[in-house]
């Protein structure tokens, strides 16, 4: 889940936290050149880093899918697509066109079109796995079960494509957000990896809660919660480090948790009565 580079993440963070868009096709007309292959163009171009070829998820949520929470028409798109979702962390654009992000809209409209993805495993066995042998609830939490020391998984499924949850399970720490040091950026403030030393020398190691000027709390693996002065205190955060350990899966359960795992699509995944 690595985002690089401001400009790319100010242009293809598409709604990077926050499911979008919309319920119908559009027929709006859109001046210059409107056709539907421009539209895949340029969102291949300045989105699919975020939310995948076709929409099919990534660092950013799935845009293939039947109904997504926000923006049923191409001006609604056009306008999270221009102005960001500051509470989401998301800038507008600036690098394209007026028209060009009609056209991006436009295509995103279509995405939910797209057959939902045929995955080999057997999800059952995947549920059995993630809930025992995987010891996965040891960290994440679906629809109420589990810990929350890692992230909530009840709507991963939305939000992931099976490649990028294949590779968060066999190796956890080579997909991560890196974020680009913007505090807005929601990869630099999402379960970022701190190892804090206080002034007689005990370490805690954990991920982020909250941070200010003067100091960090941090949540440790026993689900204790920490508090540091930064003046009294060695903050080390490493960017790119995963607490998540690797399980002895073979390949066949593998792809069992990952057909469970994407299955996990929460409440809105067919509905948008959210709104």
């Amino acid at each position: 889940m690595r985002w690089k580079g401001f400009k790319a993440w100010s242009v293809t963070l598409l709604i990077a936290g926050t499911p979008l868009v919309a319920t119908a096709q559009a027929t709006e007309p859109v001046a210059g050149d409107g056709s539907p292959e421009r539209g895949e163009q340029i969102y291949n171009a300045q989105c699919s880093r975020c939310h995948g070829i076709e929409g099919a998820g990534g660092q950013g949520p799935m845009l293939a899918r039947p109904n997504l929470p926000k923006g049923r028409s191409v001006e609604a798109i056009a306008t999270i697509v221009a102005d960001g979702l500051p509470d989401g962390g998301m800038p507008g654009t600036w690098s394209l066109s007026e028209n060009e992000v009609q056209l991006v809209a436009r295509y995103v409209l279509t995405l939910g079109q797209i057959p939902v993805e045929d995955l080999p495993g057997d999800r059952a066995r995947g549920e059995a796995i993630f809930f025992g042998q995987g010891r996965c609830t040891n960290c994440h939490i679906v629809e109420g079960r589990g810990e929350g020391f890692g992230p909530e998984l009840t709507d991963v499924g939305a939000r992931r494509n099976a490649d990028n949850l294949r590779r968060s399970i066999t190796d956890p720490s080579d997909d991560l957000p890196l974020g680009t040091g913007v505090m807005g950026d929601p990869a630099f403030a999402s379960h970022l990896t701190v190892l804090a030393t206080d002034g007689s020398g005990d370490e805690v190691l954990g991920v982020r809660l909250n941070e200010d000027s003067f100091t960090i709390q941090v949540l440790d693996r026993r689900g204790r919660f920490h508090s540091f002065r930064k003046t009294e205190s060695t903050i080390e955060k490493q960017f790119g480090r995963s607490l998540m350990t690797e399980r002895e899966l073979t390949d066949e359960q593998i792809e069992d948790l990952v057909a469970y795992l994407a299955s996990l699509r929460g409440a809105t995944w067919n509905s948008v009565s959210d709104q």
